[in-house]
């Protein structure tokens, strides 16, 4: 197993997974030497909560149980273990002690990709995961006709540009010990193709419009870029109503009431605060 190895299997199983995938110590004991140091380094892997259930090895059939503490008893400390689920075998096994290492873990989400990528490509940008939303915009990546936004969508795990798709695990490597991202894939993608017409033709003209339109809406302070933040400011949950949102905010972000309004069809109503 190497280290692309670990990284394929950790990207597989985000992908597949609802929101964080959990990654436990009995798995890290069967990666590579310094593997583990390697994805906390680079941000795909971060310490997370102690595991409540954890794989009892008590007998052959290894079920997974929770997981209970003993209190602090004079200087010994807090202890965990399990307890047999098969109450014929309970007074045989007893109280089956589980070493606090073994209840470590750590998690991979796709916020935490999102933010390597950016540090890999130098996109200075604040990356966050809006609720409700499928992918995490990463930020504004250059290409030849303009800027375009670069997001990463979570479930399957696909970087999105410029109506492109590209899967995580093609560009997302390791290289000498080191993570790298394949920047040249990534550049293809932002620009727009526009091969096979012929120059100065009516559909060349059109076409070549559309791309500098989109790279002005896309560029910050663009009409998309506007969209999106009064789309943020809602979410915050600071209004009560949308159409009071817009008529707060559309003068500030230099946008008529109409265009912030409709900015705000269909997006989800902000999570209650707690």
């Amino acid at each position: 197993m190497t280290l692309n190895d670990v990284l394929l299997s950790l990207l597989e199983q985000l992908g597949a997974a609802d929101e964080a995938h959990l990654v436990s110590w009995d798995t890290v004991q069967r990666w590579p030497v310094g593997a583990l140091d390697r994805m906390l380094e680079t941000g795909i892997l971060a310490v997370t909560t102690p595991a409540q259930t954890v794989e009892c090895r008590g007998c052959e059939n290894h079920c997974f149980m929770e997981v209970r503490h003993l209190p602090v008893e004079g200087k010994r400390p807090v202890r965990a273990f399990v307890v047999c689920g098969d109450p014929e075998m309970q007074d045989q096994m007893g109280l089956i002690p589980i070493p606090s290492e073994r209840l470590q873990q750590w998690k991979a989400t796709a916020l935490q990709l999102a933010k390597v990528v950016a540090v890999l490509l130098a996109i200075e940008s604040k990356v966050e995961d809006r609720h409700g939303q499928t992918n995490i915009r990463i930020g504004m990546i250059k290409g030849k006709e303009g800027r375009r936004w670069l997001s990463l969508n979570k479930s399957p795990l696909t970087l999105e540009i410029n109506d492109h798709r590209l899967p995580l695990e093609e560009v997302l490597f390791f290289e000498h010990d080191r993570l790298a991202i394949d920047r040249g894939r990534i550049d293809q993608k932002t620009t727009v193709n526009i091969e096979g017409l012929e120059i100065g033709s009516a559909e060349w003209r059109s076409q070549t419009a559309r791309n500098a339109a989109n790279a002005r809406h896309d560029q910050p302070g663009g009409s998309r870029d506007k969209q999106q933040q009064i789309r943020d400011i809602w979410a915050t949950g600071k209004y009560t109503s949308r159409d009071r949102c817009a008529e707060e905010e559309c003068a500030a972000l230099d946008m008529s009431y109409s265009t912030a309004r409709k900015a705000l069809r269909n997006t989800p109503d902000p999570t209650p605060s707690t």
